[in-house]
C-alpha cells in the first residue's frame, strides 16, 4: 500500500462505521509515517467512506459496481482544501495509478 516501494504496518482496523484505523507507512530510505483514519460509512457491495484524520487530512471514497466481467471500483480521494489538493498532485497521482496498475492494493483482510 502507498506509493512503490513503501510497506505499511498495520496497529488497529476496525471495519466498522465509526471504527478505527492506524498504519505506519514505511518508506523505502527507512523513514516511517504514522497514518490514522476513521470508517465514516460501510455500504455492503457498494463501497466505504473513509477520513484520513492525520495530515494530510481527506476523504476516501471508494465505489463498487457490478459488471459482467468483475467489478468497477472508483476511488475518490477529496482533501480538506484544493490547496492541500495541488501540493499533495504530485505524489498522490503517481501512487494511486501505481495501485490501480499493481492490483496490489488491498483493504486489510480483502480476498486477494
Amino acid at each position: 500500500m502507498g506509493p512503490d516501494g513503501f510497506h505499511i504496518t498495520i496497529t488497529v482496523f476496525e471495519f466498522r462505521p465509526g471504527g478505527l484505523w492506524r498504519y505506519v507507512m514505511h518508506a523505502p530510505h527507512g523513514a516511517s509515517y504514522p497514518n490514522e483514519a476513521s470508517v465514516l460509512a460501510i455500504e455492503p457491495d457498494r463501497g466505504v467512506v473513509i477520513a484520513h484524520t492525520s495530515q494530510p487530512h481527506f476523504q476516501l471514497t471508494l465505489r463498487l459496481q457490478a459488471t459482467a466481467t468483475g467489478t468497477l471500483a472508483t476511488w475518490i480521494q477529496a482533501f480538506e482544501s484544493p490547496e492541500a489538493a495541488v501540493a499533495l498532485k504530485h505524489i498522490v497521482e503517481p501512487a494511486n495509478e501505481q495501485k490501480v496498475a499493481s492490483g496490489s492494493d488491498r483493504p486489510p483482510g480483502a480476498a486477494g
